[in-house]
């Protein structure tokens, strides 16, 4: 891996919300805006958070300001967080990391009574972010993640070694 200033790498060591997409698209438009060429790198260790703020992060980096990003996965990288990682063009996972995915959910105020229209309403959101979430995966992977594999997989918390991760095309590159 090429070694990458200070300035183009950014450490993303906290759960994903909205405090942490302001600091990611400020920095990644300064990086594209300064060298649209030379890549940049994400190190991210993260139990994962907002997923709408999730899919805003990987939009910025193939959408909006699109430079090659190294993308390394440290310690822990679940949820959310997993498809952060996989933005990266060029992704290295730490041989003790764990990625993590799960079924989408909604975190529904304790004691708020939710109607049933609106309960209704939040799961076809929420079945909609799931086969998305799915094919995101599965895309980024470059085929060697089988969709029926995640399906399993998503029915229940997953935990993926760096071995698995590098064997089913999350990671493309150990770090020892």
């Amino acid at each position: 891996m090429k070694d990458i200033s200070r300035e183009r790498t950014f450490h993303l060591i906290s759960e994903i919300n909205e405090q942490v997409l302001a600091g990611f698209a400020d920095w990644l438009r300064d990086c594209y805006c300064n060298d649209r060429v030379s890549p940049v790198k994400l190190i991210i260790s993260s139990t994962g958070g907002l997923s709408g703020v999730s899919t805003a992060m990987r939009e910025l980096v193939r959408s909006v300001y699109p430079v090659p990003m190294y993308s390394i996965a440290v310690g822990y990288v679940a949820s959310a967080a997993v498809p952060v990682f996989l933005s990266g063009t060029t992704r290295y996972i730490t041989e003790k990391t764990e990625l993590m995915v799960h079924s989408v959910a909604r975190r529904i105020e304790q004691g708020r009574a939710v109607p049933l229209t609106e309960y209704a309403r939040m799961t076809e959101r929420m079945t909609g972010h799931q086969q998305e979430y799915g094919t995101y995966l599965v895309e980024r992977c470059n085929g060697k993640l089988p969709v029926a594999l995640l399906e399993t997989w998503l029915k229940d918390e997953r935990y993926i070694s760096a071995t698995e991760a590098l064997q089913y095309g999350f990671a493309h590159h150990m770090l020892m």
